[in-house]
């Protein structure tokens, strides 16, 4: 059995997207864009001109369509740009980070304990996630509500063959049939390629949770609930990406990670709870046998996929 040090948070909790980047602002890796920016490439372009240089998150305050329309909501790029960064946003430095990475190695592999301090190890992490396990809290974030539309939303167009406009990591938030228990939900980053007003594409690949899912509720011939996070806290946004163990979910994850419950508030139009930290949150369903024709997409390989 490898050795391995637990998880251990340097850094103050984040409860929520602006906490981070306050801080990012603190430590001189945040920068503010009040010029018109474009979300039809445009945006794209700084985006990948600022990453490759190792260059701070951004906030560009006034996005714009590029024909004469724009969005009241600002965009928040790069935040995870630099491996410093991803770091930050778990609570750790570099060396955490490594010590993160075998955790939830040894995690998808537990292995019998060879000796007492690999056994404190094992006692640690499993009673880290059971406490990390969500919580449904009444939400204090003055949520307003709106009309559904995507034209009010920022989305960008990334590339010039892109076939349409696409939203960038969506935190989509899933759950089997029946009763509505956080303990058994899934969330995943997926495409999600906007094809009208108020209707979208989520591409899931079969092996992911959202889609295993989604096969469930396709059984029993039934539209299945999701919601659609852009924006929350660093932690959860992170643990959304990262391949957590099995019988671990995502948002415990990000509890162990935040060494606190993440909080779960209950969406307004549809039986499913989202962390209390989402700045935006689309209510919808999908469909049990509409499909649509989704892509092709440029990839961060370079390439374009269908």
């Amino acid at each position: 059995m490898p050795e391995f040090d637990m998880h251990y948070r340097l850094l103050p909790q984040f409860c929520d997207l602006g906490s981070f980047l306050s801080y990012l602002d603190a430590k001189g890796q945040f920068r503010e864009i009040r010029a018109p920016v474009s979300t039809r490439f445009e945006l794209t372009e700084i985006h990948k001109r600022v990453i490759a240089a190792q260059g701070p998150a951004l906030r560009m305050t006034t996005p714009v369509d590029g024909q004469g329309g724009g969005s009241s909501f600002p965009v928040v790029a790069n935040i995870f740009g630099t491996r410093e960064r991803v770091a930050w946003g778990l609570g750790t430095d570099i060396r955490g980070l490594e010590s993160l990475g075998a955790l939830l190695a040894w995690m998808r592999s537990p292995q019998v304990p060879q000796n007492l301090r690999q056994a404190r190890h094992m006692f640690s992490a499993a009673r880290g996630a059971l406490a990390a396990r969500p919580k449904i809290v009444s939400s204090s974030r003055l949520w307003r509500d709106v009309e559904p539309d995507f034209a009010i939303l920022p989305v960008q167009t990334c590339w010039p063959e892109d076939a349409g406009p696409l939203i960038t990591w969506p935190m989509v938030v899933t759950r089997p049939p029946g009763e509505d228990d956080p303990g058994k939900y899934n969330l995943g980053i997926y495409r999600m390629q906007v094809i009208a007003r108020d209707r979208a594409i989520i591409r899931w690949l079969p092996m992911r949770g959202g889609a295993a899912h989604h096969r469930m509720w396709q059984a029993k011939g039934l539209e299945m609930p999701v919601a659609v996070v852009i924006g929350a806290d660093p932690a959860t946004l992170i643990a959304a990406v990262m391949p957590a163990p099995e019988g671990v979910s995502e948002l415990s994850l990000s509890g162990m990670i935040n060494d606190r419950r993440v909080g779960l508030s209950p969406c307004k139009s549809i039986e499913l709870h989202v962390p209390a930290s989402s700045e935006i949150v689309l209510e919808g369903t999908v469909s049990p046998n509409e499909t649509a024709e989704e892509g092709p997409f440029g990839d961060h390989t370079g390439y374009y996929n269908g």
